[in-house]
C-alpha cells in the first residue's frame, strides 16, 4: 500500500523532478549553513 504522496509523485513526473530539485536546494543550503562553520572549527582545532 502506497501513501498518497508516493502515488501522486508516480502519476505526475513533473512533481518528482520538482521534489528532487527542492531536496538538492535544501542540501545545498544546509551545506552552507553547517559545513562552513564546521570547517572553520576543525581548522581552529588543528591549529590550536
Amino acid at each position: 500500500m502506497k501513501s498518497n504522496g508516493e502515488w501522486y509523485s508516480e502519476q505526475t513526473p513533473v512533481y518528482k523532478t520538482w521534489e528532487d530539485r527542492q531536496d538538492r536546494e535544501v542540501l545545498g543550503k544546509n551545506a552552507l549553513y553547517y559545513g562552513i562553520p564546521s570547517l572553520i572549527m576543525i581548522v581552529l582545532l588543528i591549529l590550536g
